[in-house]
């Protein structure tokens, strides 16, 4: 008993150098990039705004954002920072959610496991900080005090249900997909019905509403505008891709779990455990919290043939490790922990590698693109061409967001609002002004964002060539094609 008590400590130890040396890793991994990925920057502008919506999601996630850049001095690191903050909180929770089910050290496993799956790795680095981040956090810990409730029936776990679903709806519309799984689960387990007539219930739903009340009135303000980002999505253009568009979303989400399956593979064929007696219900339990969000996700492009977003299920994969040691347990003594170890640091150097040798060699305007020098050309183009400096763009977003991010908010970007009113731009204002309307392609077709700004929109696009140049001194041109809409006041 005194050998497994000391193991037991080692476990925890080891798990909290695992959290640190995570969070230290990927955070570091920044540094090799010159730019902050699209969806980071989108969330800093968004929060400039201080608005209770924005064109493509909830707030919370621009809120956040564009505070902690601002406290960090506007330096890129604390984007990353922050997204493997609420990472490792997640990894937390997902700990505490395992133990509901395994053993403290398979529990453990449960977590680190997950080094493997690249939606904690590769998706994390490469997409800096978004809404998927603070879903890393809610999912697990909505499954984790939704279990206690159901069983304690304790005001608090129903309290920090109702915020976390709250909080998980503010970052992302598809937190409802967790909301549904929840109403599934307990229409397959009528006993839990009773918790309707539970008065704990309905303050936690009134929790959850309550913090989504302002952004409820912002999107009756303004016609749900924001929510045609998927309505209008680019569809299937034959009838099978009703049918491989969901089959090819759920297989990137095995792909990005490759590494999870690699390591549980080694551990499995060395150390394998007896099965043990499973509890059904906790099994459908972990399954439909973990994996129904999935598959509610990729129906509904059967029948409406909607493309999506493989990085969309990334943040559902929480489960992974809980579900396979859950329905395959191992042996956790010192000999398998240490093989264990190595696995998951092994895969994490791989990775890591992989990573720094590809942001260091490519020559992509997604990470190298230089702001500051096409920056400057621009605006004294169009100040040349109009007598005013640049203040407003548009246009495609990977080239125009980061001279507003780098630019500390100018020139101001105007997003597309489906015909809607702008709740962020003044059109007078941007009738005195002007604007650029910055495209990948020659032949691009943008919104027109005020009135009276057809005549000027309809010519043709000048050309600007920048080049980019990697870590080995390696260059690459790419074309800037542009418009100038001239002051119409």
């Amino acid at each position: 008993m005194k050998k497994d008590n000391e193991f037991d400590k080692k476990t925890g130890k080891f798990f909290v150098i695992f959290i640190a040396i995570h969070l230290v890793v990927w955070t570091l991994l920044c540094f090799v990039r010159h730019l902050l990925p699209v969806d980071a920057m989108e969330g800093i502008v968004w929060g400039s705004y201080l608005d209770f919506g924005t064109h493509k999601h909830p707030p919370l996630i621009g809120w956040i954002s564009y505070l902690v850049y601002g406290l960090f001095g506007h330096k890129d690191i604390a984007i990353y920072l922050i997204g493997q903050i609420c990472a490792v909180i997640g990894f937390i929770y997902t700990y505490k959610l395992g133990k509901l089910f395994l053993s403290r050290n398979l529990a453990i496993y449960s977590v680190m496991i997950l080094e493997g799956c690249f939606s904690y790795s590769y998706m994390s680095v490469f997409d800096g900080f978004n809404p998927n981040f603070i879903i890393f956090i809610t999912f697990p810990a909505i499954a984790y005090h939704l279990y206690r409730a159901l069983h304690r029936n304790l005001l608090k776990d129903w309290l920090y249900l109702g915020l976390f679903v709250g909080i998980s709806l503010l970052a992302k519309y598809q937190s409802i997909l967790i909301v549904a799984s929840i109403l599934v689960f307990i229409a397959i387990y009528r006993q839990h019905l009773k918790c309707f007539l539970n008065y704990k219930l309905y303050l936690s739903v009134l929790t959850a509403v309550l913090i989504n009340v302002p952004h409820l009135l912002w999107l009756i303000k303004y016609d749900f505008f924001s929510w045609k980002y998927f309505f209008l999505r680019e569809g299937a253009s034959t009838l099978i891709e009703h049918f491989t568009i969901p089959l090819e979303f759920l297989f990137v989400q095995l792909a990005a779990l490759a590494g999870t399956f690699v390591i549980f593979g080694i551990i499995y064929s060395k150390y394998k455990e007896k099965s043990k007696n499973i509890n059904k219900e906790d099994a459908i339990y972990i399954l439909i919290m973990g994996y129904l969000p999935l598959l509610l996700q990729s129906l509904p492009s059967i029948f409406t043939g909607e493309k999506l977003m493989t990085t969309w299920g990334f943040p559902m994969l929480y489960i992974t490790g809980i579900v396979l040691f859950y329905f395959f347990p191992v042996k956790t003594n010192k000999e398998s922990f240490s093989l264990f170890n190595k696995c998951v640091y092994s895969v994490m150097a791989i990775i890591f590698i992989f990573l720094f040798i590809l942001f260091s060699v490519e020559k992509n305007f997604r990470s190298t693109y230089p702001y500051e020098t096409i920056s400057k050309d621009l605006k004294v183009i169009y100040k040349n061409t109009t007598g005013k400096e640049l203040k407003y763009v548009t246009g495609y977003i990977e080239y125009a967001l980061p001279l507003t991010v780098y630019g500390k908010m100018t020139p101001q970007i105007i997003f597309t609002t489906y015909g809607h009113k702008n709740p962020w731009i003044d059109d007078e204002d941007v009738k005195r002004n002007g604007f650029m309307i910055i495209a990948r392609g020659s032949d691009a077709v943008y919104e027109y964002t005020v009135a009276n700004a057809e005549d000027y929109v309809n010519k043709p696009y000048s050309v600007y060539y920048f080049k980019i140049k990697n870590k080995l001194n390696q260059e690459k041109e790419y074309p800037l094609f542009y418009k100038i809409v001239k002051p119409i006041q």
